[in-house]
C-alpha cells in the first residue's frame, strides 16, 4: 500500500444492515483520518440501487447507486459488504458483479456478518477462513463445507478479509490500518475511542456457554469445546479424560455437580441444540442434519429431538417458516463481469 494515495473505501449496505458494524468501521477510519491530520481513507456509502436504506435499528442512511461510485483508482480500492441478515443475493446482482470487478482489478474486498457469507456464497473463500459470528457457525459449516469457518473476529488472506460483524468490525479496521500504515497507527486510534486494544485473527469469539462453564468449573471448559468440535463423532471418554487431566470417575462427578447431568447426556443436549439450529437456519433435509450431528437413525434422532425440545424436527422448521425466517432462500448465484 502506498500510503501517500488517497485510498477510497465503499461501503456496500442493504435493508436492515448491522448500523453498529457500519459505524464501528468508519468511526475506525475516520478517527485514524484525523490522528493522521488529512483525509486518506475516502468513505462512501453505496447501495444496489442508491437512496435510502433502513439500518436494523431503524435509522435511515442515504447512499448513492454502485453505478455512481466510480473508482478511479481500484488498486487501494476496499469494498465492505455490510449486509442485513434478510437480504437477498439475487436482489444484488449489479452490486455483486461491481464488487467481483473491483477484485479482479486490484481492490480489496470485506465480508462482515452476512456480508462474510455473501462471500462464500459468490465463491470466492474456497480453501479459506471465514471468520463467522458464534451463531451463524453451525449453520455456515454445514452450508460451505469448503470453506474453514472459525469463531475469530475477523480474518485476512491477501485481498479478502472477513468479520464476524458488530462491534468486531472496528478491530477489522485496526488490521486494516496497521497493514496500510503500521501498527502505533492501530493503537493510537484504539486509544483514541477507549477501545480495550486490538483483537488479531487468531483471538477467539467466546461462547456465553464457555463464560459460564469457567464460572462455575474450570475443568468444564475444555471437556465442553471438544464436545463441541467433534459433534458428529461418538463420545471418547478416554479422550476427554487425558485431555481434562481427570479420571472418568472425576468427570462424572464434575457433570453431575455442576450441570445436574452426566457427560453423555449433556453431549446428547449439545447435539440437539446444533440440529435444532441448522433447522431452523439451514435447508439441509432432516436426515443430513441428523448425520451432522452424529446420527445415522432417523428415527433415533427424532425421539431424542422430542424428548428434549417437545416437538418433532419437522415441527420445528415448520415453525420456523411460519414465523417468515428466510429457510434456504440463499442460493448460489452466479455474477458475471461486466464486459
Amino acid at each position: 500500500m502506498h500510503n501517500d494515495k488517497v485510498r477510497p473505501v465503499y461501503f456496500f449496505l442493504t435493508e436492515d444492515f448491522s448500523l453498529l458494524a457500519l459505524t464501528s468501521s468508519m468511526t475506525a477510519l475516520r478517527t485514524a483520518n484525523k490522528i493522521l491530520q488529512r483525509d486518506f481513507y475516502s468513505l462512501q456509502l453505496v447501495s444496489e440501487n442508491g437512496g435510502m436504506i433502513v439500518s436494523d435499528c431503524g435509522v435511515p442512511v442515504q447512499t448513492q447507486a454502485v453505478d455512481g461510485g466510480k473508482i478511479d483508482d481500484w488498486n487501494p480500492a476496499l469494498i465492505a459488504l455490510v449486509v442485513g441478515s434478510r437480504s437477498d443475493m439475487n436482489a444484488n446482482r449489479k452490486a455483486l458483479a461491481w464488487a467481483r470487478r473491483a477484485l479482479v482489478k486490484g481492490s480489496e474486498l470485506a465480508g462482515i456478518g452476512q456480508g462474510a457469507l455473501w462471500l462464500a456464497e459468490m465463491g470466492l473463500l474456497q480453501g479459506k477462513r471465514c471468520a463467522v459470528h458464534w451463531e451463524r457457525l453451525p449453520a455456515a459449516t454445514e452450508r460451505f463445507p469448503d470453506v474453514t469457518m472459525c469463531r475469530a473476529y475477523h480474518n485476512s488472506e491477501g485481498s479478502i478479509h472477513t468479520c464476524a460483524g458488530q462491534a468486531a468490525s472496528f478491530d477489522l479496521f485496526l488490521q486494516i490500518i496497521s497493514s496500510d500504515f503500521d501498527q502505533s497507527l492501530a493503537e493510537q486510534v484504539s486509544e483514541a475511542v477507549l477501545h480495550c486494544g486490538p483483537r488479531g485473527s487468531l483471538d477467539q469469539q467466546p461462547f456465553s456457554r464457555e463464560r459460564g462453564l469457567r464460572r462455575i468449573a474450570s475443568p468444564l471448559v475444555p471437556i465442553v469445546m471438544y464436545m463441541e468440535q467433534n459433534i458428529s463423532e461418538p463420545l471418547c471418554l478416554t479422550e476427554i479424560s487425558k485431555l481434562a487431566g481427570l479420571s472418568r470417575r472425576q468427570i462424572e462427578r464434575v457433570f453431575v455437580k455442576h450441570l445436574g447431568e452426566t457427560p453423555m447426556r449433556h453431549f446428547c443436549r449439545l447435539r440437539m441444540e446444533r440440529a435444532a439450529s441448522l433447522l431452523i437456519n439451514t435447508a439441509l433435509p432432516i436426515m443430513e442434519i441428523a448425520i451432522a450431528v452424529g446420527f445415522t437413525s432417523h428415527s433415533h434422532f427424532a425421539r431424542l429431538y422430542k424428548n428434549l425440545y417437545g416437538c418433532t424436527p419437522a415441527e420445528t422448521r415448520a415453525m420456523a417458516v411460519a414465523e417468515g425466517r428466510p429457510i434456504g432462500k440463499n442460493r448460489p448465484i452466479s455474477v458475471q463481469l461486466a464486459a
